[in-house]
Parts: structure tokens; sequence; C-alpha cells
């Protein structure tokens, strides 16, 4: 092997002579011991490791999951760097980490474009990365860590590749971008999935993994090919313009082009949560997370109620009927943000509100005139 261990694409075992999809030889499997019961009686298991409070964790695959273009690199680009600094990011960072991320599908100025971007968001230098973040653009390179040969499943010596840099830089978090470049194998195979998440959690043991991927072109769909991807995955995470299903069940916020919804759509070690993130300049910035029944979700609600009041004053005096009613084209909360009035506000919270103001009797539905064809017109109003 070269001394770079970057520049290195025929690690040990494998030549330009003996081409990557030919070598068979899996990594070794480790042996592990049976929990000693008696050795572990009065002793407390180590606390669950974190590398973002709730969102990445150590030890296992978080698999994040988008359309082609909805930022995905760009949020893991960010999440690298918020961790490399220890900088809180939709969640808790406990500390600072060392992190590798292997860019396969953006070149080298990009990558250097995107975090010039990112360091400014972050109020820091270039220079504050190094050895704390390293980024290496693979892209127009073989980047199979594992294909297949008449439909047996073939491990990359790229694997140990791998995890030989993970070791040298010791890094904490591993970021691979994205599964079409990193699995050859068909995507429906349960075995051969369930082979590939196994394998990088052998060949970076103990490290938090994060695996972006694409969603299958079904309408709906959040992840593609085998069930196998979200059930080996201890996290699943989902990029969308909307939210694929809001915990309460409302509707999400219309798709604007600045707003993303980063879902934790299957957690095992945390609640299902959601962070909206608004992209400016390079960079996303997500809000201020809300916690239920706490001070930051009262102070929004109250917000959100007076949002819808101003709103239905300021259509009333444009004459502009306004609808509580979901399917209505004048439903209240799509109007507010058609105009613009939401104030950083989503629609399941301006729903939310004007539910909240109905049933209080705050705000009622009620007869303001009548249309051209002397029918009736209705529309929501402030009760004095």
């Amino acid at each position: 092997m070269s001394a770079n261990p970057f520049d290195d694409e025929f690690p040990p075992g494998a030549t330009k002579d003996r081409p990557l999809a030919l070598v068979k030889e899996a990594p070794d499997p480790r042996k592990r011991k049976p929990l000693d019961w008696p050795d572990l009686a009065g002793k407390e298991p180590p606390e669950r490791r974190w590398a973002i409070r709730g969102w990445v964790g150590f030890g296992h695959v978080t698999l994040m999951v988008g359309s082609g273009g909805i930022g995905k690199t760009l949020l893991a680009q960010q999440m690298a760097s918020c961790l490399a600094l220890g900088k809180p990011f939709i969640g808790d960072v406990p500390e600072p980490l060392k992190c590798l991320m292997w860019a396969c599908e953006d070149d080298h100025d990009e990558l250097w474009r995107r975090q010039l971007a990112l360091a400014k968001w972050c109020n820091a230098g270039l220079e504050v990365f190094a050895e704390r973040l390293v980024i290496v653009p693979r892209h127009g390179l073989d980047n199979a860590l594992v294909t297949t040969e008449y439909g047996r499943l073939l491990f990359s010596p790229l694997i140990e590749a791998l995890s030989e840099q993970a070791r040298d830089l010791k890094s904490d978090v591993v970021i691979l971008d994205n599964v079409a470049q990193l699995y050859g194998g068909s995507e429906n195979d349960r075995h051969a999935v369930t082979a590939f998440m196994n394998a990088l959690a052998g060949a970076l043991p103990g490290l938090a993994l994060l695996l972006l991927a694409h969603p299958s072109r079904a309408t709906g769909s959040e992840f593609s090919g085998s069930s196998a991807w979200e059930n080996v995955a201890r996290t699943r995470l989902y990029l969308g313009a909307s939210l694929p299903g809001h915990p309460s069940g409302q509707e999400s916020e219309e798709p604007t082009d600045n707003v993303r919804y980063l879902s934790r759509r299957k957690a095992n070690y945390s609640a299902k949560d959601w962070r909206r993130l608004t992209y400016a300049d390079g960079a996303l910035t997500p809000d201020i997370p809300q916690t239920e029944g706490g001070v930051i979700e009262a102070i929004r609600a109250g917000n959100a109620q007076k949002t819808v009041i101003a709103a239905i004053q300021r259509f009333t005096t444009l004459g502009i009927p306004t609808s509580n009613g979901k399917r209505s084209s004048n439903y209240l909360p799509k109007l507010i943000l058609e105009y613009k009035l939401h104030d950083g506000l989503t629609s399941p919270e301006l729903g939310s509100a004007l539910r909240s103001l109905l049933l209080d009797g705050k705000i009622k539905t009620d007869l303001i005139g009548r249309n051209k064809s002397r029918n009736p017109v209705q529309s929501l109003v402030c009760v004095l």
C-alpha cells in the first residue's frame, strides 16, 4: 500500500489485474463472546452514546433517505461540520468528533465551495476543520464496497480500505454518500442488503455511521428496495420538501423552494421527531426545536394564534373570504403561507391555532355578503 491511504485504490489483496468485483473474500467474521451474566451482575451498562442526541448514534447504521436534489449531501456535510466543532445541530452534540465522509457524487471544487458556505454559517475558518473533518471526493471512481457475481455477494477490497482509513484518522463518525454508489447488489435482495449493512458495522465497529440513500419513484415512498434497509438500520431519517407524516396527524406545510423537513421516521432508541430547516446562503438552518409541553411550544402556539387573528383581519379588509375547511381553496393556513404571512410558523401549527380559536369562540364562520350570482358568501371572522 502507498504511504497515503487516501490515494491507494488497490489495498492488499487487489491489483489492477485482479478487478475489485472479482475479489471474493469477505471480511473475516468477528468472533463475539457470549454475555457473562455472573460477571455483569451488579454492574451498570454504559450509557448509549450519541453523535447527535436522538438522531445519529454510535455502533449502528443511521439511514438518511431523500430524493435526488433535495439536499442530502449538503445536510450530511453540514452535520459533519457541526460534529467536528461540537456545535449543536438539530439536536445536542455532546462533544466534538472526528468525521470521515466519502462523497461519491461530488468533485473536489464543489465540496470546497460548499464547505466555504458552511464554515461561514458556523462562524469559523476552513482551517479549524483540519484533522477533524476529512471529506474524500470520490466522484468518477468505482465506489462499490460490495457487488454480485452470478447472484453471489462479493466484498470489494474498498471496504477494507474504508476501514483502514477510518482507523488511521481515528474517526468517530463515518458518512457514506450514497447507497447507489456503494452497494452493487440487488436492493430488493433481503439477504444481500442485510449482509451489506452488517459488513459496514463490522468494518467500522463502534463508530457512528450515516448512510445516504434515495427513495423509490413510487408516490409516498420513503426508501427503495427491500424492507431490510429499514429493518437493519437502527434509525431512519427522511429529508423532504414537506412532512411525510406529522406526529399529530395534521397536514404538512405547503412545499416551498427553501424549506426542508428532516423527519425521524424509525427510531429504535428515541421517539419519532422532526425538524424544519430553511435554506439560505448555502446552509440549512433548523428552527428552534419544539419541546412538547415546554415554554418554546407555548410561545409558538401563542404566536400562531396571533398570526391567525391578524390574517383573518387582513383578508377581511382585502375582501378575501377564508375557511377552516382543509379541502377549501380558501383554507386559512394555506392562504397565510401563500401570502407569506406565516412568520416562520408551519401549516400544522397554524391549523392547530385555527381549531383552538374556533373552540374558544374567538373566531367563527359568518355570512359576509353575496357574490355576483347573489349566492351567500361565508368567511371566518373575529368575535369582538
